[in-house]
């Protein structure tokens, strides 16, 4: 039995940065750190921000060849983990 095609869904908080489960955990475990500032969190901190970012590049990849031309213009629209603030590509 064939499944019907995925539906790219901006609504709701995707209307402001394209990845919110990833911004919110690298919000959290940041939070972490400044209330717990010890070199063990420091280091969780800059490691899961690392494996996030490499996961946020494998998962464009992935919704660009699903979802296409409609995910090239949401991506252009919308930030990635930070809402109101894009990066100028050259």
């Amino acid at each position: 039995m064939a499944s019907e095609p995925a539906e790219l869904k901006i609504e709701g908080i995707h209307r402001y940065v394209r990845h919110p489960l990833y911004s919110g955990t690298i919000l959290f475990v940041a939070g972490l750190f400044f209330i717990f500032p010890t070199l063990s969190n420091l280091i969780a901190v800059a490691l899961l921000t690392g494996y996030v970012i490499l996961g946020i590049v494998f998962e464009e990849k992935k919704l660009m060849k699903e979802f296409g031309a409609n995910y090239k213009e949401y991506k252009l629209k919308v930030p990635g983990l930070i809402p109101g603030f894009k990066f100028k590509k050259r």
